[in-house]
């Protein structure tokens, strides 16, 4: 057996107990583990048998996912091989789990290293927002060929999808699993109530998000105008009401508007970007902290400041009183008693 098939498979006991369902829908993008398994894991052990699977190959493995997708997603890795070959422990197939043996994990770079989050710059925005509408149109645009586009705006509606995560800073399933009874245009008013996740019969929307709680939010003029146009323009037809439907009106998948941005990224030079760029874009463009944190629905600003906003590497600005000292002269500081 391959170990990226014992991978697969211990998935499937972890759901269901059994092995007797199929692994399709378990390993698809955008699944958490399941793209572990389908993403960096199978990369590197499509070929590689459990019995092969050495403390030397799978520490080797695991150093190269941290490196090249980030310490969290080494642990998670590293958590799935130990989960899988103690299963083929446990049916004879290894005598023992080298995943016990492997090196730590290496934690990220101290925050005197870190470069901190990295979030668009307004350039940056109005250059992916031209690329995505030059991709809905077929048009060639820098280095993304016309070929390689859809080139028919209402199969492709990637555009209108980047104004809403512009918009409101919302996760990409939230986006995907907004419904025209959450809106309210005339007012410029949303309330989020759910979001999109995989399940074992496919694409369903979940009546809550990620915070179980629903949550209200203001819109910008500029997104009040995509969605009046879209409502005028939209073709398929969705029962559930959904603002981006499907082509069959059903939920759309998130892993599909992934892929687009990663093709738009690639011919304008931002690879880095993913949808979840434009939520943490826009928590470090909302001023106050406890604004964005409220925008982005935390339940309070910690994680919002570690992991949302760029830091701000501007400094204070004391140039006025180091000129005047160095002209000799002395400032009165605004506390000073006259």
């Amino acid at each position: 057996m391959r170990c990226y098939q014992g991978a697969c498979w211990w998935l499937i006991s972890r759901k269901h107990g059994s092995k007797s369902r199929g692994i399709g829908w378990l390993i698809r993008p955008g699944f958490g583990i399941g793209e572990i398994i389908q993403g960096p894991l199978r990369a590197r052990f499509a070929q590689v048998t459990v019995a092969e699977c050495t403390v030397t190959q799978v520490d080797r493995v695991v150093k190269a996912i941290a490196a090249g997708h980030g310490p969290g997603t080494a642990r998670l890795a590293r958590s799935v091989l130990k989960s899988a070959l103690g299963m083929a422990v446990r049916h004879g197939l290894l005598i023992q789990n080298p995943v016990r043996d492997i090196a730590p994990i290496a934690a990220a770079a101290p925050d005197g290293d870190d470069p901190g989050v990295r979030v668009l710059t307004p350039a940056e925005v109005g250059l992916f927002r031209a690329a995505a509408i030059a991709w809905e149109h077929g048009q060639a645009f820098k280095d993304l060929p016309a070929a390689a586009q859809p080139g028919s705006r209402r199969r492709s509606d990637i555009a209108d999808v980047i104004d809403v995560l512009l918009g409101t800073g919302m996760r990409i399933g939230e986006v995907l699993a907004l419904r025209w009874q959450d809106l309210d245009l005339a007012e410029g008013a949303a309330v989020l109530t759910g979001t999109i996740v995989a399940s074992e019969g496919g694409l369903k929307r979940q009546p809550h998000t990620k915070s179980k709680q629903a949550r209200g939010l203001r819109m910008p003029g500029f997104l009040v105008a995509t969605l009046l146009r879209r409502r005028t323009e939209l073709v398929a037809d969705s029962t559930l009401g959904l603002v981006f439907p499907s082509r069959t009106g059903g939920p759309r998948d998130p892993s599909n508007v992934r892929s687009v941005i990663r093709r738009i990224r690639a011919g304008i030079g931002l690879e880095w970007v993913t949808p979840h760029t434009f939520r943490r874009t826009i928590a470090t463009a909302i001023p106050e902290l406890s604004d964005a944190a409220l925008q982005l629905g935390h339940a309070g600003t910690r994680v919002t400041q570690k992991h949302y906003r760029a830091r701000d590497l501007s400094g204070p600005d004391v140039a006025a009183i180091l000129n005047a000292y160095a002209r000799g002269e002395q400032m009165e500081s605004p506390g000073t008693q006259k």
